[in-house]
């Protein structure tokens, strides 16, 4: 009878334990199968939103672009000037010189016939120097001018400054409404000396060095 009870017993103890150790694994086990579902799920979704997410483009770098040469201005400015200018006289003058007068008289101005003579005289010892003499009339027509100037002799060339000025394509030209009137300026058109012309036609040498 003892053993009938005994046996008994164990059988309805292992009934109990075996139940009981088998929840327990499964107990253990779910954790770790929620953490790999939960791993696995986190993993898809960075693949996910790594897939969606383009590759940033290379912005390709901007090309430079070369800045534009400065335009330089000419090295004889007055020289080139003097090519689109009109001349009264067949005497040209040299678009290469160093300097340049201009200088303004009319025949019907008495301090310009006192000056001419003198004028006259320097005007080959400046063409050796390279400074070139640039008459400007402001006789009211080139008759009146190129008369002027064969009364004295004088041979250089000749624009008119009244009434059809020409003038204004000279570099470094003023008008100071008085005659005679010379303007000394170098061949950038850079005015070195402007005044009398007496006193211009007497020192041009000086000025120039």
């Amino acid at each position: 009878m003892k053993h009938a009870l005994l046996y008994l017993a164990l059988t309805f103890g292992l009934s109990l334990a075996v139940p009981a150790a088998m929840a327990a694994d499964t107990a253990g086990k779910k954790p770790q199968a929620a953490k790999k579902v939960k791993k696995d799920k986190k993993s898809k979704k960075k693949a996910e939103a790594k897939e969606e997410t383009p590759a940033a483009e290379e912005t390709p770098a901007a090309e430079e672009t070369p800045a534009p040469a400065a335009e330089q201005a000419p090295a004889n400015a007055v020289g080139e000037a003097l090519k689109g200018v009109n001349f009264i006289t067949d005497t040209k003058p040299r678009y290469d010189a160093k300097f340049y007068i201009y200088l303004t008289t009319a025949g019907w101005c008495g301090p310009c016939n006192r000056e001419m003579p003198n004028v006259v005289k320097q005007y080959p010892l400046m063409l050796k120097k390279d400074v070139q003499l640039i008459m400007v009339s402001a006789d009211q027509q080139p008759e009146a001018a190129t008369h002027f100037m064969k009364r004295n002799r004088g041979d250089f060339p000749c624009i008119m400054g009244n009434p059809t000025t020409e003038t204004q394509k000279l570099p470094g030209y003023r008008d100071t409404h008085a005659i005679p009137q010379a303007i000394l300026v170098d061949a950038a058109g850079n005015v070195i000396s402007i005044g009398r012309a007496q006193e211009i036609i007497a020192g041009w040498e000086k000025l120039i060095k």
